[in-house]
Order: structure tokens, then sequence, then C-alpha cells
């Protein structure tokens, strides 16, 4: 693929000539150390909420939520009416961060533009578990790899 030029001879990018939107699987993504649960709104899974719940309650301070945009969750209630309106993101999709047998964050898919190719991954928590661990690293690749590289999804750019 030669890459298009714009008038003053600078590479822009590519055309996608066969380029088809599609519809994108929200399945369980696994890696090494991590496993992502895809939440569907509908089918909150208490024993989730409250393993989530549990590393919440493990955070040393408020800090977790300072790029977060809503306050502080404040009971396991709380917590489920989020899950089931997705964060109030319309549009996205978010998946639970399982290690071992903990649910130890979140993380969601949000602004999908399958038309445009885009993904972005935002909504991002991490509990004290998973600051700078291998699995926080990992979470991101899965992402990445599925919805970037992953010829099938057809996705040309992800967003952070």
């Amino acid at each position: 693929m030669r890459p298009i030029l714009n008038k003053f001879a600078q590479p822009v990018g590519v055309l996608l000539e066969s380029f088809q939107a599609c519809q994108l699987p929200f399945n369980v993504e696994k890696g090494h150390s991590v496993q992502l649960i895809p939440i569907y709104p509908e089918q909150i899974d208490p024993k989730m909420i409250q393993s989530l719940w549990q590393s919440i309650q493990q955070e040393p301070d408020a800090r977790c939520w300072t790029y977060l945009p809503y306050p502080p969750i404040l009971d396991e209630a709380e917590l489920t009416t989020y899950f089931q309106n997705a964060f109030h993101f319309a549009g996205a999709f978010h998946y639970a961060i399982q290690v071992g047998e903990q649910f130890v964050g979140w993380v969601g898919l949000l602004n999908i533009r399958p038309t445009h190719a885009v993904i972005e991954i935002g909504n991002v928590y991490f509990s004290q578990a998973m600051k700078q661990s291998t699995a926080a690293t990992e979470t991101i690749y899965l992402f990445i790899a599925t919805y970037l590289f992953c010829s099938r999804l057809s996705t040309g750019r992800v967003e952070m």
C-alpha cells in the first residue's frame, strides 16, 4: 500500500478502498495474567460487583478517581447502577478486569465509530492491585491487539 500524499507531498495515510464497517464482537479476552469479561448491562453478575467493590475498598485514598468523570463510588448499589448505565457514556461497552478469582478493575470501549474504523479505550479504573502490574499492561495490550491489529474488525485507529 502506498500512502496518500496531500498537496504538500506529505504522507497522510492510506486509502481504505476495501474497508467495510463491521459489528464488533464483545468476547471474553484472555491473556497470561488477566481476563477481560464483557459486561452486559442487563446481566450484571452480583459476584463480580461484590469482588469489584472489595477492590475499591482497598484504595488507600480517593486519588484513583481523579481522572474519571464521576465522583468516587460509595457502595455496591451505586457500582451496579453505573454498570447498568454504561457509566453514562452513550454507546459505550465495558469489560471487567479479572486477575485470578478477583475482579480488580474495568475499562470501556467508548466513542465506537465503526464507519470510521475508530474506537476509544477509556473510563479505565485500575484498582490498587492493578497499578504498575503486568496485568495492567496486558489489559491495554489485549484491547489494542483485539481492536486495532485484528483484521476481522477493520479498526484503523484506537484512541486513548
